[in-house]
């Protein structure tokens, strides 16, 4: 196996789940203020968007390697520690936006 396959596969998955838990997000908040109703799930959406998302993902890191050459370039760059916890704290607020909008729109509208 080779020895960035883990972190190729952890990446596209957590990719994607974000990914889709905003599009839902994003599409349950136009329907609902713009058109004033409430979406109803099409029959094997719960296949179709997972599936969409992570094949899109997987493409776009194994294209040219891509994701060989992520690890190489940031192996190289040094870290500052302004850099570092600049980092840290993106990584950590997208993720938590993402969720926060999720439990505003369960409590919200359902």
């Amino acid at each position: 196996m080779d020895e960035v396959a883990p972190p190729l596969y952890a990446t596209v998955i957590y990719l994607a789940a974000l990914q889709m838990l905003n599009f839902i997000v994003i599409r349950e908040f136009i329907t609902y203020y713009l058109f004033g109703f409430k979406y109803s799930f099409a029959d094997y959406e719960g296949v179709i968007l997972p599936t969409f998302f992570l094949m899109v993902n997987y493409f776009y890191f194994t294209y040219d390697q891509r994701h060989k050459k992520i690890i190489e370039r940031y192996k190289k760059e040094p870290v500052t520690d302004k850099h570092k916890i600049y980092n840290i704290i993106l990584s950590w607020v997208y993720p938590i936006v993402s969720f926060a909008l999720l439990f505003y729109l369960i409590f919200y509208f359902w």
